[in-house]
């Protein structure tokens, strides 16, 4: 029997549950990776619940107190309330307790107890929040949180899932806030009861935060001495502009940047629509112009294919009915990288050595990979050779792959690759794989 795909709140309640996969409308009991509350909701009610049962907390390194609801205390009933959660969390020597550092919602996640994978609860009913980490977290009262602090477990109903998808690019001035009001407004404030809600579409994951990723990824870089960097599928303007910008910032780091032929040749208008569905996404034209800019400038590194192969049936499931978010990320490409660099690259004036350098020599170097990349004396003879004058039209039928479709379909190439050799042995000729399969383990020098 197959299942049909899990949503992102399915998986994260499979996990949870140890189940390798749930239904939405079932009851399952989950293991909780976090409990949250704060002076409102906790030791105030906790503790004399606690004291009654003679219970102890299951395991208080998965537990966060944050006393930020009655601070600064305005009164003497907040400052009742305050005593009590610094006392009993002093009482229980609670390793991760936050007072009067910020709210509770932003606190947690800052301080690194939010991860994404993990199932989490909170005595709030602002803790859905969490799930911009990549978590499932929701808000639970006083008696619920009560049973998790003492067994660390909670029974919930799984619930469906609403996909919102939000297309295009937000206007200056126009934030997430304003977003979630207009969805309020069109759903009311009780739309989406007990179901889960996941954002998708080019809105939710616009180009900067490609270009906030880099941020971070050369930042953690820096801090942690981490003399290379190399930053992957970069796929927008803002992505480029951000790692030539970290370059400068941090010169004493090596940076390389990769492209691929992917987000060289594909933009949102290709015909392939879910076929292309990839992370990062494939992008409007205006990006896949700068990347050739970008490239013919000698800004990146080297083209590689991402050769992230599922069959059609995997990438467009039984259920998809249409949404693109059920749709699997990933396709191959292995064999159109050379076609399409040489066809589109010659287009654009780039000469057959830089084609050469960004798809053999550079990699090779970056890896340690000492015998491969070149044509001299004592490297492995590795070539392929192309006919940059021969016309014809991809087409998934065409493909010894068992993929089933290429979103490069349709594509017309002005060059092909005719043979290639691995180690001096020709391995394809003609579109035929001759021989037997002869890779060999390349080790990285230590």
């Amino acid at each position: 029997m197959t299942t049909a795909p899990s949503t992102l709140a399915q998986k994260l309640v499979a996990r949870a549950a140890g189940r390798a996969h749930v239904t939405p409308g079932e009851f399952v009991t989950c293991a909780v990776d976090l409990a949250m509350f704060h002076d409102s909701s906790g030791p105030r009610r906790l503790q004399p619940m606690l004291a009654e049962l003679g219970a102890e907390i299951w395991d208080k390194q998965k537990v966060v107190l944050v006393i930020d609801h009655y601070v600064p205390e305005a009164d003497d009933e907040s400052r009742r309330i305050v005593r009590i959660a610094r006392a009993w969390a002093a009482a229980q020597a609670l390793p991760h307790v936050y007072d009067s550092l910020g709210i509770c919602h932003v606190v947690v996640p800052q301080h690194g107890h939010i991860r994404p994978g993990m199932f989490c609860v909170g005595g709030d009913s602002h803790s859905p929040t969490g799930g911009a980490f990549g978590a499932y977290m929701f808000g639970i009262g006083a008696t619920e949180m009560l049973g998790v602090v003492v067994t660390g477990q909670i029974w919930l109903q799984v619930p469906q899932t609403i996909f919102m998808q939000w297309q295009g690019r937000l206007a200056r001035g126009v934030s997430a806030k304003d977003m979630m009001l207009a969805m309020i407004g069109r759903f009311g404030m009780n739309g989406g009861r007990y179901q889960a809600v996941e954002f998708c579409g080019s809105a939710s994951r616009p180009p900067h935060s490609e270009g906030l990723a880099v941020f971070i990824a050369s930042y953690l870089a820096h801090e942690t001495a981490l003399p290379n960097i190399n930053l992957l599928h970069l796929s927008s303007r803002k992505a480029v502009q951000a790692a030539m910008m970290m370059a400068d910032v941090f010169p004493h780091i090596d940076f390389r940047r990769e492209v691929t032929i992917g987000h060289l040749m594909l933009d949102t208008t290709s015909r392939a629509a879910e076929l292309a569905k990839v992370n990062p996404p494939i992008r409007p034209r205006e990006n896949v112009e700068f990347l050739w800019q970008a490239l013919l400038a000698g800004e990146l590194g080297w083209v590689c294919s991402d050769h992230a192969c599922c069959r059609h049936e995997t990438k467009i499931p039984p259920c998809y009915f249409g949404n693109i978010w059920m749709a699997k990320s990933g396709f191959g490409g292995t064999e159109y990288l050379l076609p399409a660099l040489v066809s589109e690259g010659s287009r654009r004036g780039m000469g057959y050595n830089h084609m050469a350098r960004v798809t053999s020599w550079n990699p090779a170097q970056r890896y340690g990979l000492s015998r491969k990349g070149d044509i001299a004396a004592g490297f492995d003879a590795d070539i392929a050779l192309v006919d940059p004058r021969k016309t014809w039209v991809i087409a998934a039928a065409d493909s010894p792959s068992t993929q089933g479709y290429t979103p490069f379909e349709g594509l017309e190439m002005s060059a092909r690759v005719d043979a290639t050799f691995l180690r001096g042995m020709m391995i394809f000729e003609d579109g035929q794989v001759l021989g037997k399969p002869r890779g060999q383990y390349l080790h990285r020098p230590s």
